[in-house]
C-alpha cells in the first residue's frame, strides 16, 4: 500500500502525542474506544482510516484539532465575519458551492 504524506503525518503524531502522554497503545485504545490492533494499525500505516476514528483518538489524547495538527492561528488569521463578507461578493452559484464545501468540512471534524 502506498502512503501519502498526510497519512504518515498523522501516524507519527499519533505516536509521538500518544508517546508525550505515556500512554501505552493499550490504554490510548481502551480511552478511545477502539481496539488495539485498530491503533497498531494506524500508527504503522496498515489500513486507511475514517476520520472520525481519528477525531476518537484525537480525543482520547486530551488534544484540540489544532493541537494534534500544530494549527497556529496568528493575528492575520482571517476572521469568520471576513470570510462572510467575502462570500456575499461572490455569485449566488459560487456562494452556495463555498457554503456547502465548509459544511462537509465542518461536519468531518467536529
Amino acid at each position: 500500500m502506498e502512503h501519502n504524506k498526510l497519512q504518515e503525518h498523522v501516524a507519527k503524531r499519533i505516536r509521538e502525542c500518544r508517546k508525550a502522554k505515556s500512554l501505552s497503545q493499550e490504554k490510548l485504545s481502551e480511552k478511545a474506544g477502539l481496539g488495539i490492533k485498530a491503533i497498531q494499525n494506524m500508527e504503522n500505516l496498515k489500513y486507511d482510516f475514517k476520520i472520525q476514528t481519528l477525531q476518537k483518538v484525537i480525543d482520547a489524547l486530551d488534544l484540540t484539532v489544532e493541537e494534534f495538527f500544530h494549527f497556529q492561528f496568528s493575528e492575520d488569521t482571517i476572521k469568520p465575519e471576513t470570510l462572510l463578507e467575502n462570500i456575499t461578493h461572490l455569485p449566488e452559484d459560487k456562494q452556495s458551492t463555498i457554503i456547502s464545501s465548509f459544511n462537509e468540512i465542518v461536519k468531518n471534524i467536529t
